[in-house]
Parts: C-alpha cells; structure tokens; sequence
C-alpha cells in the first residue's frame, strides 16, 4: 500500500495523472463489468431503470450531471479519498452499464438504442470529466495524507493550473447540462421512433 501511495505522490508532483488515472479508471471498468453482469443475470429488474423519454427537468439535468464530478471533487479534499475515489469510481461504472445492460435485456436491440440515446451526451462529456476529477482528486488526498503524516513536507495540494483545468471542467459540464436538456430528449424520441 505504502508504495501505491508513493507511486501516486510522484506522479501528482509531476503533474500528471498517470497512476491515479490508472486506478481509477480500473476501478471504474470494474464496476461497469459488474454492474454489466448483475443486470444480465441479476433476476427480475426494477421497472424504474427504463429512462423518462419525455422532456428531461433542468434540476434533474444538473444533478445528473454535476453529482459525481462533485462529489470525487469533494473526496479529493479528504484523508481518506484515496479509498474513496476508487469506490465512487466503481459505483458510477457499476450504475451505468447496469442500466444500459438492463435496457438491453428487457428490450433487446431496441433497448440498445435506447441505452445509447439516453446515455451519449454521460459518455461523450460526463463520464471523462468525472474520472479526470477523480484521479486528481485521488493525486490531492494522497498529497494530504502524506503532508498530515509529515512525509510530504511543503506538499502542494493544487495550483493556478488545477484552476483553469476544473474551469474548463465546468465549462464542459454546463454544456453536458444543456444537452441533457435539449439534445437527449431528442436522441431519445428519434431512437424509439426507429424501434417501433
């Protein structure tokens, strides 16, 4: 453990991601497989897994979109989220292919498409902002962690370039929010016109 944590630490001092970004997106295909494996042999599904195609709310957009990046955000800012990052990680992967996986086993190739319309703009944006802010934010607890146990002597947690990156980040996450609003309800009336 204590040389994951030192493989992290240098890889936050260099500015990359590359370790952190490893295990969180490892974490995160774990999660989807099993979600993936849950819903295809899981038994019977929740019959509120089938997406609203109607109109999507702004204040469900926005918490849809905003919910995971914040909270791997916030986790960053902990003692213990380099646990923490991995295990959100995990359950955003595990919801996601549960939910399409789902869609597929109840509707089949229609279900498919569904699953795609209601789930592009979460995979094209979302999901990539998210697992970005999940592996700094993993590189920033690990930095925590090592300055409170006095190893990491004169740590920096972020800087000016965090700043700008987690701006663009919320540049992003506002057009998703946007999207989400107007675009897949359409995608979503368009894949269920070409199923019926």
């Amino acid at each position: 453990m204590k040389k994951i944590l030192l493989r992290l630490r240098a890889a936050s001092d260099r500015g990359g991601l590359g370790a952190a970004g490893l295990v969180v997106s490892a974490a995160f295909i774990i999660g989807a497989l099993a979600g993936g494996i849950v819903a295809a042999y899981g038994g019977l599904l929740p019959s509120d897994v089938v997406p609203q195609l109607g109109r999507v709310g702004t204040a469900d957009a926005v918490w849809d979109v905003f919910c995971y990046p914040t909270l791997a955000l916030l986790c960053g800012f902990t003692l213990i989220g380099f646990l923490l990052e991995p295990l959100l990680a995990a359950v955003r992967g595990f919801l996601l292919a549960f939910a399409a996986t789902a869609l597929v086993r109840l509707y089949g190739l229609a279900g498919l498409l569904l699953a795609l319309a209601t789930g592009a703009v979460g995979l094209v944006v979302v999901v990539p902002c998210f697992l970005f802010i999940a592996a700094r934010g993993l590189s920033m607890s690990v930095a925590i962690a090592g300055a409170v146990a006095g190893k990491y002597k004169g740590a920096r947690i972020f800087g000016s370039v965090f700043l700008v990156r987690m701006a663009g980040i919320l540049l992003l996450l506002t057009a998703a929010v946007l999207a989400e609003v107007y675009l897949t309800p359409w995608l979503a009336g368009l894949a269920s016109r070409l199923i019926s």
